[in-house]
């Protein structure tokens, strides 16, 4: 019998062992800017299991998560039409600069970083990126 305990915890080990330790993988992040510099940014991804689980049990809203993250980080308001356990729809307010210099208009918007997710993915179940 305590032989196939001893099985059980070996098998439970190697489990865990194997399982990915990303928080999550980004598919594809496609940003669209209006006229006013607003941004529509929609993202596709894939949660690791332990991020699937928390949602699936209602341990933690990703649309709250996110918003609160990206308007921590980008200082502007920020609005999630959708988050899933796939993908998320943002959207940005005074996400560019627009200027206009004889009759050219120009947008100037941050570099999308993503270094510092790793960090945010241990503190928060959804990670989002980081808009630097």
């Amino acid at each position: 019998m305590k032989f196939g305990y001893l099985a059980i915890g070996f098998l439970c080990v190697v489990c865990l062992a194997v399982m990915p330790a990303q928080a999550f993988t980004a598919k594809t992040l496609t940003i669209s800017l209006d006229q006013n510099g607003n941004a529509q940014a929609d993202m596709q991804y894939d949660l690791s299991f332990a991020e699937q689980a928390a949602i699936f049990f209602h341990a933690a809203d990703p649309a709250t998560l996110l918003q609160n993250a990206l308007q921590e980080n980008l200082n502007r308001p920020v609005t999630v039409g959708k988050a899933d356990m796939s993908s998320a729809d943002v959207t940005i307010g005074s996400f560019a600069e627009v200027s206009t210099n004889a009759g050219t208009t120009t947008y100037d918007d941050p570099d999308v970083l993503f270094c510092r997710c790793t960090k945010s993915g241990k503190e928060r179940v959804v990670c989002p990126s980081d808009f630097g």
